[in-house]
């Protein structure tokens, strides 16, 4: 019975949706009283047999009117660069009409591309791992609205992501009401676009870098330095030798190279993917997340430049001025994915090579759990010269930290331990 089950909830869910999009709530209001008079008439009579006729005959009528219509539309969306989890997100969806006739009360579906659960656990259990396969629900949106020939316009849609990563768009419907207002044109404009979801990320404290209190690193700054960061404008007082000619030359503005200074620290963010719980490892990704929040600095402008997540990613990026990194490595972030405890000796081999490749001096490490294992790659990284600091998500109360251990944050109430300073020893 189990296996049959989620096939059957798909063609409900399936017909549930034609339903809502073909006829109008007067419409299926009518509906439901045919089949209630069919259903709940004491025995055939005349007077149940005309209602049933009367209210089949207008949705035959309706149904015949969406026939009629003749129309022509275009939709585009204008999406945003990413939303957040449980964050409602607003954008737009663009509109013209292309055809002779004017339109009136058009109503917008949106539609995710998803697939349906394969295990019945239950209805609620399956309708919530459907809208987590989904990624998110967008309700439709009917706007009294005229549409004359040649004009366009745009209407605001909601969507509240479900899930972090990838949400694929898969077509836009739109409805247009016939003449008894019973039943629904649809016209299906299969629009594929992308969105990045994030996952949820909390403001923070600065995190000193120096192993004290009130101690700050030096930034970068123009002058000798190892590694070449950005162009920025020429201010008076630059080293002439610093001025990049090329750009001059193509923009006849003058731009400096601007350099990392040797004392500037290198950080670098260790995800750990090996969880033994989803909801530790999800809590383990927002913390992760909430440290490269763009316009979040771990202190005096240092950013982490190094992010390594699990055996599934590694990506070194410069500390650039307008957090194009950041936004490289949330996305990387938001696509993570738990892996076997198998993995962990893996990521610890990787975790020790990618910090001394890229002359990473302090490390920001984030587990979902602490063990011993954890413990010796923790040690290890210190042995070799790496300021580290652990954090460990989970719940109840953290034992008090001591130089060297790790910080326990309970991911019930993230938003108040991650306010709390925080120092790498």
């Amino acid at each position: 019975m189990k296996a049959v089950l989620p096939g059957v909830l798909r063609l409900l869910h399936e017909a549930g949706q034609r339903s809502r999009m073909q006829f109008s709530p007067l419409g299926r209001l009518l509906i439901r009283g045919a089949l209630a008079a069919a259903l709940l008439a004491p025995g055939p009579s005349i007077h149940t047999l005309e209602f049933m006729t009367l209210c089949l005959a207008l949705l035959g009528i309706g149904l015949a009117g969406t026939r009629l219509q003749g129309t022509r539309l275009e939709a585009m969306r204008c999406l945003p660069r990413h939303c957040t989890v449980d964050l409602p997100m607003h954008y737009r969806i663009r509109i013209s009409n292309r055809g002779t006739q004017t339109l009136r009360s058009i109503t917008i579906m949106d539609e995710l591309q998803h697939n349906y659960p394969q295990q019945f656990r239950g209805y609620r259990r399956w309708y919530q791992q459907l809208l987590q396969i989904r990624g998110g629900s967008i309700p439709a949106t009917a706007q009294p609205l005229q549409l004359a020939p040649g004009e366009s316009t745009e209407l605001d849609m909601e969507l509240l992501p479900h899930r972090r990563g990838w949400l694929h768009f898969k077509c836009i419907h739109l409805l247009l009401p016939e003449a008894l207002g019973l039943c629904n044109r649809r016209i299906s404009l299969p629009l594929q676009d992308k969105l990045i979801s994030l996952p949820p990320r909390y403001p923070m404290r600065a995190i000193n870098t120096s192993g004290g209190v009130g101690q700050q690193q030096p930034t970068p700054q123009a002058g000798p330095a190892t590694d070449f960061l950005y162009l920025r404008e020429y201010r008076p007082g630059d080293p002439v030798r610093q001025i990049h000619w090329p750009a001059y030359a193509r923009h006849h503005s003058l731009l400096v190279r601007e350099q990392e200074s040797p004392n500037t620290p290198r950080i670098g963010l260790l995800l750990d993917t090996c969880a033994a719980t989803a909801r530790n490892f999800e809590a383990a990704v927002s913390v992760a997340a909430s440290l490269l929040n763009p316009g979040e600095v771990l202190n005096s402008g240092c950013k982490p430049s190094l992010l390594v997540v699990g055996n599934q990613s590694c990506l070194h990026v410069p500390q650039l001025p307008n957090h194009a990194g950041e936004w490289n490595m949330l996305e990387h972030l938001a696509c993570a994915t738990t892996e076997a405890p198998t993995r962990l000796p893996a990521f610890i081999s990787t975790a020790q090579r990618r910090s001394t490749q890229h002359g990473v001096d302090t490390l920001v490490a984030v587990f979902p759990q602490w063990d011993p294992a954890r413990q010796a790659l923790c040690t290890a990284l210190r042995h070799a010269g790496h300021r580290v600091l652990a954090l460990v998500t989970g719940t109840g109360a953290a034992p008090s930290p001591t130089p060297g251990d790790p910080v326990y944050l309970d991911m019930d109430q993230l938003g108040r331990e991650l306010s709390q300073p925080l120092c790498v020893r």
